[in-house]
């Protein structure tokens, strides 16, 4: 379990931008993190060994239209969605509840989705604390 917080806790460094330049690249850049945190999740093992562990074509594309949907619904950066969707997964994993981050993520986006009009845009931080608000630790 260590070595699993371990590499979440490493993983959440690479969310900020890769490079200076922002837009589309830098958009896609988080996208992918966001896709290989999760498959490195589903793979500790093979992750802590050192493994070449790539997300598959399927699994960005879902972070990606999650991302975007988000994007347009929220106020927050690119940035700032993907480092509160990890924070939030984070903390419903250490309330005992078997979740990915994929499912993490699709979940908060249905909360913004179910609960802010379309021509308001979010504050994506406080509606995942609505989110993550529903998963009482089972300790």
């Amino acid at each position: 379990m260590k070595n699993y917080i371990l590499l979440i806790t490493m993983s959440l460094c690479f969310l900020g931008p890769a490079h200076p330049s922002y837009g589309e690249s830098a958009k896609e850049d988080v996208i992918y993190k966001l896709a290989l945190i999760h498959t490195q999740a589903l793979n500790p093992d093979k992750a802590l060994l050192g493994a070449d562990i790539k997300p598959d074509d399927a699994t960005i594309s879902e972070f990606r239209w999650l991302i975007e949907t988000l994007e347009g619904r929220c106020k927050n950066t690119v940035t700032e969605l993907a480092n509160t969707i990890v924070s939030a997964w984070k903390l419903i994993k250490s309330r005992g509840y078997p979740m990915t981050l994929l499912e993490a993520t699709r979940g908060l986006t249905t909360t913004v989705k179910k609960t802010t009009p379309r021509n308001i845009k979010a504050d994506f931080t406080a509606t995942s604390g609505l989110w993550t608000s529903k998963f009482k630790p089972k300790n």
